[in-house]
């Protein structure tokens, strides 16, 4: 499996595998902005196929950034590729100079929780209202300094 920079030409592949998972998936144009936007901080899996990816966002002050979005094919998870993707998210942040990465998890997203939880990610707020009504996320920071 390799890991590279997302690329617009990805576009079509990573909205699969948003309708795969997110009963709210980004539409085209939002997922062409956020690439365009994320640079360095988008990033697929693919091994013959694009088997999932992920996003950030720094802000305006270049030292804060933000993981919005890690998905992988239903049919290849539990194999790792979430992890190594964040990690290479992480990675990527403390590279451009990034010194504290957040996120947003919902409370039941074990797997997730698990992985951040491990990078040394600490839950921060917790917000029943995040999204809206019933859109409960926990809030985790990543001191990237260190």
């Amino acid at each position: 499996m390799k890991i590279r920079q997302a690329l617009p030409s990805d576009i079509d592949a990573l909205l699969k595998i948003d309708s795969d998972l997110f009963s709210d998936p980004f539409p085209k144009f939002v997922m062409r902005q956020l690439l365009d936007l994320a640079g360095p901080l988008a990033a697929v899996a693919e091994e013959q196929e694009i088997l999932g990816y992920v996003l950030g966002a720094r802000d305006f002050t270049n030292t804060k950034a933000w993981a919005l979005s890690a998905a992988v094919l239903r049919t290849h998870q539990h194999r790792g590729i979430a992890r190594k993707l964040i990690e290479h998210l992480f990675t990527q942040m403390r590279t451009i100079g990034i010194s504290e990465a957040f996120l947003t998890v919902r409370p039941e997203n074990l797997p997730i929780l698990k992985i951040a939880e491990h990078l040394g990610a600490v839950t921060v707020a917790d917000d029943p209202e995040y999204f809206g009504a019933g859109q409960r996320r926990l809030v985790l920071k990543l001191d990237l300094s260190v």
